[in-house]
């Protein structure tokens, strides 16, 4: 075990080579020497979230908007349109509903 992951770390701290303010992709983790093993241990121990297939963030970020729109632009080109039912969510789409 390496020694920025001790077994009673609670958050990761500024030991670990991973971002700790925004999200990583598994190939990032890897290109920062933490193996897929040791990534797969900071998920098991809740220290690393997991946002999108292949995209992690530590457990102390703060999710976001923000948050989510850097992880889909880890892995989806900038020719995408990403829709869910945040696009639908605005005021705008509330319009003539009733409260």
């Amino acid at each position: 075990m390496p020694a920025w992951m001790p077994p009673d770390l609670l958050l990761l701290d500024a030991r670990c080579p991973l971002p700790l303010d925004r999200p990583f992709t598994r190939q990032q983790a890897a290109q920062a020497g933490v193996s897929r093993w040791q990534l797969a241990r900071l998920f098991e121990r809740g220290l690393v979230r997991q946002l999108l297939h292949g995209v992690f963030a530590a457990t102390q970020v703060s999710d976001s908007l923000e948050l989510r729109a850097a992880a889909l632009s880890l892995v989806v080109s900038d020719a995408c349109i990403v829709t869910d039912r945040t696009a639908a969510g605005g005021p705008a789409s509330q319009a003539g509903r009733g409260s």
